[in-house]
């Protein structure tokens, strides 16, 4: 979105060109492979276009926000239960994530929500017009063609309608259309990223393949503790909400219920390997299946019957105040395991200029010798490398000349130029994050001790006159 801001959206075609650094992206484009284009131009249009420049990104907040409140309300008929329901979703951590950072696989998720409850809601009606019918075809496969990952979120509406009993053939006429739409938009993912791997990759960057996707081994075991424990982390209020309408409202047939909770977690797990090393990226999917599954059991009662769960004042203020007890200790927690990278991104992005050469001198970001430089210089815009690891996806010509810096966590040379420190302030609080992250990454994710995230205190950012060890 940064290339599209500075060289333009209609000169880069609209593509996904990710030259980090705003190098040379109109001579020659770096488009990355296999997802659509289409799925930042939303978020690029809150964010970017709209006028009201220092306001953009809370504007996109609201509208995301409004727009799952209004979906996922509407599929629970109104009813209370599901105006907490979406109250709920909204304050949860697995929201929050997905929702403050725009990825090529979480966004199409956590719009999806709103979207495929918005479409279900519809479908179910019991009187059904050809012009509501048509818009909703519509709407839904504008939606579809934004990435091929939206197939996920369409199978699981695709269950909840089955679930529902639904019979009439308007509504599976418009799923099988936009189930078309999303074949066609998986088909094109799919050949512009053929060629691109070795054979085999496919297998285990995305499947079940051993190796896995970072190449650390992957079972099921292990994937099953991975998206487990970060689903129940991302939605646990949700699942409790979930439980105590199990409990009161006490659906006919649990298992009919149960469908779309079921459906989410076979989506997730048909691409294993990727999802368990991405799990925060697919918590849309399983949260999607809870709202439906929560919906269906909401629907089994008589409309006039509130269940007693979402009219009891006292509990409902108890379990309101928990909530916000676990967001704000998520956030807390998250912010202190991101610190970290927020420092060293400030100091990059507001002392150094976009088209720089930045090198790693010494071990001042997790272990140097895993480090994914391309991926890196994504994440801060600017080519990061250092001597030993050759910079990938270079484009400078050989005797061209940008800005270079130095980054430490130690003290930069006598004859070295500081140009400005970083510190990351821990307390107590932040020990206490440090043990509980620690243990979430040895016990839960199972990383290997190679692959788990180091702490430093205080960054230097400096230029040098001549040359120095880059190691």
């Amino acid at each position: 979105m940064r290339n599209w801001l500075a060289d333009g959206f209609f000169e880069l075609k609209g593509q996904l060109v990710y030259n980090y650094g705003g190098l040379l992206p109109n001579e020659k484009m770096t488009i990355y492979p296999g997802h659509r284009p289409c799925l930042l131009y939303i978020p690029y249009f809150l964010k970017y276009l709209l006028p009201f420049k220092s306001a953009n990104f809370g504007i996109y907040v609201i509208f995301m926000t409004c727009l799952s409140f209004w979906g996922i309300a509407r599929i629970f008929e109104y009813r209370p239960y599901g105006v907490i329901a979406a109250c709920i979703f909204c304050l949860c951590p697995g929201y929050i994530a997905n929702i403050t950072k725009i990825d090529t696989i979480s966004f199409p998720g956590i719009l999806g929500v709103p979207i495929m409850c918005l479409a279900g809601s519809f479908l179910t009606e019991k009187t059904q017009r050809i012009p509501r019918l048509i818009a909703v075809a519509t709407g839904m496969s504008l939606f579809m063609v934004l990435n091929w990952s939206t197939l996920f979120t369409f199978s699981i509406l695709g269950i909840f309608i089955v679930a529902l009993g639904i019979r009439r053939q308007s509504a599976y006429l418009v799923l099988t259309l936009v189930g078309a739409v999303g074949l066609w938009t998986l088909y094109f993912a799919m050949k512009s990223r053929s060629g691109l791997n070795e054979q085999g990759d496919l297998w285990n960057h995305y499947l079940f393949g051993p190796a896995g996707y970072d190449n650390n081994g992957m079972t099921w075991s292990k994937a099953a503790l991975r998206i487990f424990g970060v689903n129940l982390m991302a939605w646990m209020p949700l699942f409790g909400w979930l439980i105590a309408g199990a409990i009161t409202i006490r659906p006919h047939k649990y298992v009919f219920c149960l469908l779309p909770l079921f459906g989410s977690a076979i989506t997730v797990f048909s691409m294993r390997n990727y999802n368990a090393h991405h799990p925060w990226g697919v918590v849309s999917l399983v949260a999607q299946g809870v709202l439906m599954t929560m919906a269906i059991m909401c629907r089994q009662t008589v409309r006039s019957c509130v269940p007693k769960l979402a009219s009891h004042r006292e509990l409902t203020f108890g379990l309101s105040a928990a909530l916000l007890l676990y967001t704000f200790s998520w956030i807390a927690l998250d912010t202190h395991n991101n610190k970290e990278f927020y420092n060293l991104y400030n100091l990059i992005s507001s002392k150094t200029e976009r088209s720089s050469r930045i090198f790693f001198v010494g071990n001042p970001y997790t272990n140097i010798e895993r480090i994914d430089w391309g991926a890196l210089s994504l994440e801060f815009d600017r080519k990061i490398s250092s001597k030993s690891v050759q910079q990938p996806n270079s484009q400078l010509a050989p005797n061209e000349h940008v800005p270079e810096y130095y980054i430490s966590t130690q003290s930069p040379p006598a004859h070295a130029q500081v140009i400005a420190t970083q510190s990351c302030d821990y307390g107590k609080v932040d020990i206490l994050m440090e043990n509980i992250l620690n243990f979430y990454r040895k016990n839960i994710a199972k990383r290997s001790k190679g692959d788990r995230k180091a702490y430093n205190g205080t960054f230097y950012l400096f230029t040098e006159t001549r040359r120095i060890d880059r190691d």
